[in-house]
């Protein structure tokens, strides 16, 4: 919410293929994306060495969607890393575009729904359908 605002649904994963597809999907619906980083180097150090727990599930403030990202990969199972086999994961982040304070494209004043319409045609893509 604090880096995108209402504009852009924050999207963490550690695939730049499934990101794409995801953007993609969100370009096409005017339900806009951007990647953030999914840094274990930079925002790990927040969640890993910061209490008795061997994970924390908050970095507290600073980089705090990037620190929650990290948490929640925690629990993926075969997780893939860039390209490889195994499973592709993406966290969603709708903190800043559930709920909009203007009128703009496709959009009231309220909840927003968002990223529902994105999501719907990343599904239709996936799916084969035209």
């Amino acid at each position: 919410m604090i880096a995108l605002g209402e504009a852009f649904t924050g999207v963490f994963s550690s695939s730049p293929s499934l990101y794409n597809a995801l953007a993609s999907a969100g370009a096409a619906e005017y339900d806009r994306m951007w990647a953030m980083p999914l840094d274990e180097d930079g925002f790990g150090p927040q969640i890993y060495d910061s209490s008795n727990a061997d994970l924390c599930n908050t970095g507290g403030r600073p980089g705090g969607s990037c620190t929650a990202a990290l948490f929640l990969k925690n629990f993926v199972e075969g997780l893939e890393e860039g390209e490889g086999e195994g499973v592709k994961w993406a966290h969603v982040d709708i903190a800043g575009t559930m709920e909009s304070t203007r009128v703009g494209p496709y959009q009231r004043k309220g909840m927003t729904g968002r990223p529902v319409r994105a999501l719907v045609e990343f599904a239709r893509r996936l799916s084969g359908e035209p």
